[in-house]
Formats: C-alpha cells, structure tokens, sequence
C-alpha cells in the first residue's frame, strides 16, 4: 500500500488506494485464522487517514464505510468468474498473473445476503450475473462508489460519487469502471 517517504504514498488518498484497501480486507475476511483488521489512522494527516481533517470522507474512508455495512453476519463462499490481467512484482511483491479485475466478498445475516464487488479494470465496465441458488429475493439496493479518475489525490470531498438503486433479481448488475458496489439483498423467510 505504502512505504513511509515512498515515492507513492500520495497515492494512498486517491480511489485507486480505497481499491486497494477494500481488497485487502476482503482478502484478510476470508482468512479462517483473521479474527480483526484494524486501519492505522483515521484521522488525516497528510497522505494517510481515512477522514480528512476537514471532517469529510477521503475515498478510503467510504471504502470502510461499505465494508463496515458488508461485514455483518457469516462470510459466504462466493464466486466471480472475471477477466484477468498479469501484473508486475513490486518491492516485496511478486508478480501476479491471471489476476481477475473483479472480486467478491459475501456476507449473510438472517434473510439479508450482502455482496462487496470490487472491479479494479480501470476503463471497462463489468456486467455481473447474480445467482442467490434456491433463495426468493423480495428486494435489493444497490450503492456504488464511482469516481472520474482512480488516481486523483486532489484530496477534495468530490473525488468520490455514491450512486444508489435497486436491483431486479432478472438483470445483470452492471458496475462502473474502478468502482465499488455493494448489493443488499433480502430474502423471503
């Protein structure tokens, strides 16, 4: 994410650094042994923090916010099939290959399923079927975080769009380029 004098820590304040951190922690959530994550600083000051010093949300900080709504209930085994892309090492990281530019992480909570679809591809759209398996779904909203450009660091509290709908469980959710969506379905009893 970052290294503390990096030449990219300005990055962590821009969509492409909430991307990054709603990925984690998917990632971290699926883990059996992953009990807690917490975020470092909340608080802005420069490059890091998740609320500006003005009071307003950085986009890592409405990253959190979705998360905070997804991560209620069980994990679910969830599944996306997505295209890929290989990517390059940096500094510890190795170099990645067939990475789907499209992830999910599921969570149910009594009748109410909750779906986190994290689509990193910076310039297409992505168009997702929705399979609930045997359940009846009687209604779904839907909030997406979109933005102009995944690597803006203007640090205003415009970078961010938040965008709600719903959703008929007969159409393909259609999610914006380098965006996040979560969808809250309610299920019949």
């Amino acid at each position: 994410m970052f290294t503390l004098g990096g030449k990219f820590d300005y990055l962590t304040k821009s969509p492409c650094g909430a991307l990054c951190v709603a990925d984690v922690l998917r990632q971290l959530a699926l883990e059996p042994d992953v009990d807690l994550a917490q975020f470092w600083s909340m608080s802005g000051n420069d490059f890091f923090g998740a609320i500006h010093s003005n009071g307003y949300l950085r986009p890592t900080g409405h990253a959190l916010s979705l998360l905070n709504n997804l991560l209620q209930g069980d994990v679910l085994a969830s599944s996306v099939s997505a295209p890929t892309v290989n990517t390059p090492g940096v500094g510890a990281v190795e170099p990645q290959t067939q990475l789907p530019v499209t992830e999910v992480l599921s969570t149910r909570q009594g009748q109410t399923l909750r779906s986190l679809i994290i689509h990193k591809d910076p310039v297409n759209a992505g168009h997702v079927k929705i399979d609930v398996k045997n359940g009846q779904v009687t209604s779904a909203e839907v909030v997406t975080l979109t933005c102009e450009n995944v690597f803006d660091t203007s640090d205003t509290d415009r970078i961010m769009q938040r965008h709600q709908s719903t959703w008929r469980s007969t159409d393909m959710l259609d999610v914006s380029p380098h965006s996040l969506t979560l969808l809250t379905i309610q299920l019949a009893a």
